[in-house]
């Protein structure tokens, strides 16, 4: 579909925009009961239903005709996971019963509001999605550049989780802590259909940020085929999971005026949806930044100048502190988070013999494969298997390559993202940095892992080393 020039009028629909948080309000009552395994549209109600579609029918005369004509409330296809959902691997499935939709914010210019769906998967991890809201579902829209803007309602599929963005391991008492920036979103809620039009700092700027000048080199050298987001159409959204204690959020709203809304359910959730103009507020010592796109998620809520605190029902506030730079401001405590207890194995019982191939070479660099058989049950995000390989201790590049390359104070690190019977063979295979001598790896087998950082060690993990390898690459 051929996009208009940046600059030309965009068609709207005044009468989709009027009353579309009004049909959204009347069919409330209804949305709830709408099957969860399908879109459900508003002429599939039941027979008890219909004198409630009549009556709003009558309300909204023939205002209701026309949105039905224009099918901006016709529920699209489904939005799918990108890959195959295995219920043993990465985040898991979703299970269907413990789906939770909540919240309903406004939309800063109007039209369906946004909300949140919070649902657990098979690997013992609690996941939030945000969209826009209707039917008893959360979705993205047909507009900016999304699904040919068909102007249609597409719902986020029970396992439509991105790249696991915005899931984490729940605590003891099955509680979550995970937050979610997403900044310049457009109004459709499905980013990256759309190209952000690119900053324009001055010369003493890009001189003192080379990186962000050769970016913005690039983008003019090659600027994206997408079609520019238009700028009403962008939006800030800040979301996730405070915790039970966790009472209300205070935030800064497109005036500049503190507002606080309390939080929702069980773990506290909280959604803000603000117009893009807040970016302004946002970048760091005012540097043009935030027209790139970016997304982030951490356990501890983030104070800034938008999200200015972080109330509690018997704990001190988490405030924003103005007088701390942007990345200078702390991370908001998980106030209520209890560390699940860890059942460790003894040392004897986890050690195993580890197998270690060199592949050929591949980009000059070598491959390795490693291998051992689980000497235990590895079940849930929680649990997996650490691998580290360090350096050889001289630096000594391959032909062709720098010695940064091949720094002995450097080490490479990953991990497993599955589940594993006791007994089956592990598998994984990584590029070694184009260095030749001796590597030293290990693998260690963490429980329970740090919910803030995947790594040994961390708070509430425990750790159990299964075994030590060399590889020689001449």
């Amino acid at each position: 579909m051929s996009q208009p020039p940046e600059n030309a009028p965009r068609a709207r629909l005044p009468i989709v925009e009027e009353v579309g948080a009004e049909l959204d309000r009347l069919f409330r009552a209804e949305e709830e009961r709408l099957a969860s395994s399908r879109p459900a549209a508003w002429w599939h109600f039941s027979q008890r239903s219909r004198p409630f579609a009549l009556i709003a029918a009558l309300l909204l005369g023939g205002a209701t005709v026309a949105l039905a004509a224009s099918g901006a409330f016709a529920p699209g296809a489904p939005l799918q996971p990108g890959a195959p959902v295995i219920a043993t691997q990465d985040n898991g499935a979703a299970l269907p019963a413990s789906a939770r939709l909540l919240l309903r914010v406004a939309d800063p210019h109007g039209g369906l509001p946004w909300g949140v769906r919070v649902e657990r998967t098979t690997r013992g991890e609690t996941c939030v999605e945000v969209g826009r809201r209707a039917f008893g579902e959360i979705g993205v829209l047909g507009q900016d550049g999304a699904f040919a803007d068909d102007s249609r309602f597409h719902p986020l599929s029970r396992n439509y989780f991105g790249n696991g963005l915005g899931c984490a391991d729940y605590d003891a008492h099955g509680h979550a802590f995970v937050n979610l920036v997403f900044l310049n979103v457009p109004a459709s809620g499905y980013d990256g259909r759309c190209a952000l039009s690119p900053p324009a700092p001055g010369r003493a700027f890009l001189r003192a940020h080379p990186i962000l000048a050769h970016g913005l080199a690039q983008e003019r050298r090659h600027p994206s085929r997408l079609p520019r987001c238009p700028t009403a159409d962008l939006r800030d959204v800040f979301a996730g999971l405070l915790g039970p204690d966790a009472a209300s959020v205070t935030y800064r709203d497109a005036q500049g005026r503190p507002v606080t809304v309390p939080t929702a359910g069980s773990d506290g959730a909280y959604l803000i949806v603000l117009p893009q103009l807040s970016r302004a507020r946002l970048c760091v010592g005012g540097a043009p930044l935030c027209p790139f796109e970016t997304m982030e998620t951490g356990t501890g809520a983030q104070v800034n100048r938008e999200v200015l605190a972080v109330n509690y029902r018997a704990h001190a506030p988490c405030r924003y502190q103005p007088k701390l730079p942007a990345g200078a401001q702390p991370s908001c405590p998980n106030v209520g988070y209890v560390a699940p207890h860890t059942a460790v194995p003894a040392p004897a019982k986890v050690a195993s013999r580890i197998t270690v191939r060199r592949d050929a070479p591949r980009h000059g660099a070598a491959q390795v494969t490693v291998s051992f058989p689980s000497p235990v049950a590895v079940k849930g995000a929680g649990d997996y298997y650490y691998f580290e390989i360090d350096n050889p201790r001289t630096p000594d590049p391959l032909p062709g390559h720098r010695a940064s390359y091949c720094n002995p104070n450097s080490a490479g690190d990953f991990q497993t993202y599955s589940d594993y019977a006791r007994g089956q063979v592990v598998v994984d295979t990584q590029d070694l940095p184009p260095c030749r001598g001796t590597f030293r790896g290990s693998v260690t087998l963490v429980l329970n892992g740090d919910f803030q950082d995947h790594i040994p060690g961390g708070a509430g993990s425990a750790s159990r080393l299964v075994g030590d390898f060399t590889i020689r690459v001449p």
